[in-house]
């Protein structure tokens, strides 16, 4: 298989398919285009689902001590996008035996002030050293092969949503597709970290800085609670495979088609300066930091997002049939299922 995303097949062939165990107190379980469990904690069927007492679980994971800070936010974000709050999480390390314990320390320093930026704790988790956990090769020593962090985040309904379940299967023909900020922000990280001399040496030292504070624009929090308290029918974090993976995956869960203005969709130009270095696509790039947001009322919600200084656009609509469909001026094209995120491809 390749790096990256297990495929689509794979996962519901050999995985999903072989769930056999139901539970009742299931809201939103194990499935594809879905990053949120979430779970009935009141047990009480005679209380209405608005009023279940719910709990949101979601993973992430991460390679190296880089990418400590971003398996936090890609845990969280995946409550945030299912109206849920960030409150705990469980860090599993899998060790390589060459790691040192300084880099230990990086990496749970960075996780826990992560966590205290959004407001959640670390109760527990797991640690193992392993011959080779990464897959990496003596090249990575004492870099990014050394660690690998499995995140879990768990939290409670926000207050704000009133509705209980923010659901896909509610999405509608008619329903407009806004984001907030920018596609690629996550990538665009990830490549800095990797890339860094080539891009320095490239562009010059001063390029560098425009990606300050990019780390800030991760979490998608505040749009979330915003989303949810003007109405959104559902939500989602364009990470893994960037905007299009995201939209083919919301489409997908919805079970409906779609039809997207790609100038509609913000980028800056420092990510795409980046991207046609490397020669990847930005729509295909992981892109934590942008939220997905379904609504029937675009321009309360693009109004509250602006107003919060949060940027936002309307970028399509849900179709009625099963067409996804991406605009670019006089073009049209069907959006394709990604098969590997653009990042791995350096």
């Amino acid at each position: 298989m390749i790096e990256g995303k297990i495929p689509e097949n794979v996962l519901k062939r050999s995985i999903l398919k072989e769930l056999k165990v139901k539970n009742e107190n299931v809201i939103t379980g194990a499935a594809f285009g879905e990053d949120c469990a979430i779970l009935n904690m009141n047990g009480d069927k005679k209380i209405p689902a608005e009023a279940y007492g719910k709990l949101g679980a979601a993973t992430a994971f991460a390679e190296g001590k880089e990418n400590a800070g971003t398996a936090i936010h890609k845990a969280a974000n995946n409550l945030y996008a299912s109206g849920f709050d960030f409150e705990f999480a469980e860090v599993s390390l899998m060790l390589r035996e060459d790691t040192e314990e300084a880099e230990i320390k990086e990496v749970m320093r960075e996780v826990d002030s992560v966590c205290v930026k959004l407001g959640g704790t670390i109760v527990g988790g797991h640690t193992a050293v392993l011959k080779n956990p990464t897959g990496g090769n003596s090249e990575n020593e004492g870099k990014s092969g050394n660690i690998l962090l499995s995140v879990t985040a768990f939290g409670r309904s926000f207050e704000e949503n009133q509705k209980g379940v923010l659901s896909k299967k509610n999405i509608s023909p008619g329903d407009s597709i806004v984001v907030s900020k920018q596609i690629g922000i996550e990538g665009a990280l990830e490549i800095l970290h990797t890339k860094r001399d080539v891009t320095a040496d490239h562009f010059g030292e001063s390029f560098l800085g425009f990606f300050e504070g990019y780390e800030n624009l991760l979490s998608v929090k505040k749009e979330s609670k915003i989303a949810v308290k003007t109405g959104a029918v559902s939500m989602k974090d364009a990470s893994e495979h960037g905007i299009f993976g995201a939209l083919w995956e919301l489409a997908s869960a919805a079970n409906r088609g779609l039809k997207v203005d790609l100038k509609a969709i913000p980028v800056r130009q420092e990510i795409i300066e980046i991207c046609n270095l490397f020669d990847i696509n930005p729509y295909e790039m992981k892109s934590s930091g942008m939220l997905i947001m379904v609504t029937k009322e675009p321009d309360i919600l693009t109004e509250a997002l602006l107003k919060e200084g949060i940027p936002a656009a309307v970028i399509g609509t849900f179709t009625d049939n099963n067409d996804r469909i991406v605009i670019n001026g006089e073009e049209t094209r069907f959006l394709e299922k990604i098969k590997q995120d653009a990042v791995y491809k350096l």
